[in-house]
């Protein structure tokens, strides 16, 4: 599943050149000419691709804390999650701001007033984060896996044969009760009027994001110890192909329905399920054609990370170059795409693999 990782990973360079010419996104760029084609399928990918991620980080997160202890997970977990965070947040990410300071809001601000004057403000609004938001989240789920770790194994002995749990995992039927648990934290959204959207400490937390990625990270960990539950994931039951389209179709028809009613609550619902099936299909996909021994994947696999720290930047300054530029749309989406990857990739393959401060500076090791 490393590939899996990797390309979800990877995908983000996709996701973030798509919102550019998505007016439903309001991104860092918007570029005049958009496109209904990449708007859609930015919106589509984005319901998957990050919970796919947790799933799979909370399947290795189990994994990882069988074979070595806690202290020795959380001290390879957090250098491989902290030290990059930091490294791409004073470098990559000030440099980012400080090009959107001068060159795309146009203010003659020197470089040493924005690194004391604009930059500490960032900070503190947390707008230093940007892309890397999810590092902070894994950071609070992989200290949370090992209390999991620890205090979880009494109930998974007396749960592990119940038939409650032996009909929920049957044919993935779990995945028509998920949703009702997410729905829950938009009924305590809704009365907190938005509190919990609210980044704290400069940025590190946000308890809207850890509470909706958490049940997807939870999953992972039930994936690993479970191995019925393995078996049903990695086929695709006649209801969920059905309940997939029925999905994608009510989603659509009451997409953009604000408030707490029942047209709300039935587009959160299927929006859900949408997603929990879609990376089933993910994980049905990549053991199929994906789970075998090869050299691309396993050098895919290392550069993503390389390739996810440096693509922002790289996006952000590529799509500001060309916003003068008239021509189709999806061709502008894949100038920059496939120019942010070219860069990404040379800078991991002649940078980071060689040259030991850097590799550990944003991959952790």
């Amino acid at each position: 599943m490393d590939s899996m990782r990797a390309v979800l990973m990877m995908l983000g360079v996709v996701l973030h050149a798509a919102y550019i010419f998505s007016p439903d996104t309001e991104w860092v760029v918007t570029d005049p000419q958009s496109s209904e084609f990449l708007n859609v399928f930015s919106h589509y990918m984005r319901m998957f691709r990050m919970p796919a991620f947790f799933v799979i980080s909370g399947f290795f997160s189990i994994m990882s804390l069988k074979r070595y202890d806690a202290g020795t997970f959380l001290r390879v977990r957090l250098q491989r999650i902290v030290i990059p965070l930091i490294s791409a947040g004073l470098t990559l990410n000030v440099a980012q701001l400080f090009y959107q300071e001068r060159v795309m809001e146009g203010r003659p601000t020197p470089f040493l007033d924005f690194l004391l004057h604009v930059f500490p403000q960032r900070v503190l609004d947390g707008g230093w984060v940007q892309h890397l938001w999810f590092l902070n989240t894994l950071v609070f789920y992989f200290i949370a896996a090992v209390f999991i770790y620890q205090l979880a194994p009494p109930f998974v002995e007396k749960w592990k044969d119940s038939r409650v749990l032996d009909l929920l995992r049957r044919r993935c039927r779990f995945m028509l009760v998920l949703p009702l648990l997410l729905m829950g934290w938009n009924v305590v959204e809704h009365y907190g009027h938005g509190w919990a959207d609210t980044t704290l400490l400069c940025g590190i937390l946000n308890l809207d994001e850890l509470a909706i990625y958490f049940p997807y990270f939870v999953l992972g960990l039930w994936l690993y110890v479970d191995p019925k539950l393995q078996e049903e994931f990695h086929h695709l039951a006649p209801w969920e192909a059905v309940a997939a389209v029925l999905s994608v179709i009510v989603y659509s028809r009451f997409r953009g329905a604000h408030g707490f009613h029942a047209a709300s609550l039935l587009q959160h619902y299927c929006e859900t399920l949408f997603t929990l099936i879609s990376t089933q299909i993910c994980f049905i996909g990549f053991r199929k054609y994906a789970d075998r021994d090869s050299k691309l994947f396993r050098y895919l696999a290392d550069a993503s990370y390389t390739v996810y720290l440096f693509h922002h930047v790289c996006v952000v300054i590529l799509s500001s170059l060309m916003l003068q530029v008239t021509m189709m749309p999806e061709l502008k989406f894949l100038i920059i795409l496939s120019s942010s990857l070219l860069i990404t990739l040379t800078i991991h393959h002649f940078l980071i693999l060689r040259i030991p401060l850097l590799r550990f500076m944003y991959n952790g090791k």
